[in-house]
């Protein structure tokens, strides 16, 4: 009789110690969860510049205030990331520019207003500052390659109409014409391209300390699939595949 008794008690102190470690366990369990939706509540936190990244960011938020008419109050940093420039222009010279071939350490500053964004290319200081162009609904992809031992200057252009635009901005030569058609194997891979992913713009440098070569890529998608870095740039080596082709039949 007393056996059992013992055995009784003993086990209901190890129900009562398994009660308690289960209590604990499931308090444990909610308060991680509540964590967890109070951290993921809301819009992801913008990653602020470190303090060699303000100057440049803010004088590019200031020109972007001044060239748009919008109070700097209302233009937020996105994000800012180094990058070296292959030339003087910041990768963004115009057919008619003549830029230094040198390696120019700097930023792409991101800006945001509203729905509106828009980019700039600056150097360390933000005493040299470069707005990207923003990329017209009838522009289906704009690419350009600048710097290398070549010192390529190189731009190509695809509208919607599958109409492009090659141009070599070194090329002073005035026979042949920049302007093709894309053939019909062209157009409706790119179409392809354009329906799986969203629009994107992508800077890509070698990393040379010297003569260093970039390329962008600016894509104006209508799909909803995130490009990877692979996939862009196999759509940045299609691009200078087509550029290629074309200076070469001129």
């Amino acid at each position: 009789m007393l056996q059992r008794k013992q055995f009784a008690r003993t086990q209901t102190v190890r129900l009562q110690k398994m009660m308690l470690l289960i209590s604990v366990l499931l308090l444990t369990l909610f308060v991680s969860a509540c964590t967890a939706a109070e951290s993921g509540s809301g819009d992801e936190p913008t990653a602020e510049p470190s303090p060699t990244q303000i100057e440049p960011a803010e004088r590019a938020r200031q020109m972007w205030a001044e060239q748009s008419e919008r109070n700097v109050d209302a233009i937020e940093i996105v994000s800012v990331e180094e990058r070296e420039w292959s030339d003087s222009c910041l990768g963004l010279g115009g057919p008619a520019e003549s830029c230094l071939q040198v390696i120019v350490p700097g930023y792409l500053v991101v800006l945001r207003a509203g729905e509106a964004e828009a980019t700039f290319h600056t150097d360390l200081t933000g005493d040299v500052i470069r707005m990207e162009e923003p990329m017209s609904a009838e522009s289906a992809l704009m690419w350009s390659r600048s710097g290398g031992i070549a010192g390529f200057c190189d731009s190509l252009e695809i509208g919607s109409d599958n109409m492009a635009t090659a141009i070599d901005c070194k090329d002073t030569s005035t026979t042949g014409t920049p302007h093709f058609e894309l053939d019909s194997e062209q157009a409706a891979q790119l179409n392809t391209w354009q329906k799986q992913f969203a629009s994107f713009d992508t800077v890509q440098s070698d990393g040379a300390v010297a003569d260093s070569m970039t390329i962008t890529l600016r894509f104006n998608g209508r799909g909803s699939e995130v490009a990877t870095d692979a996939q862009q740039s196999m759509i940045a080596q299609w691009a200078s595949e087509q550029y290629t082709a074309h200076m070469l039949q001129k």
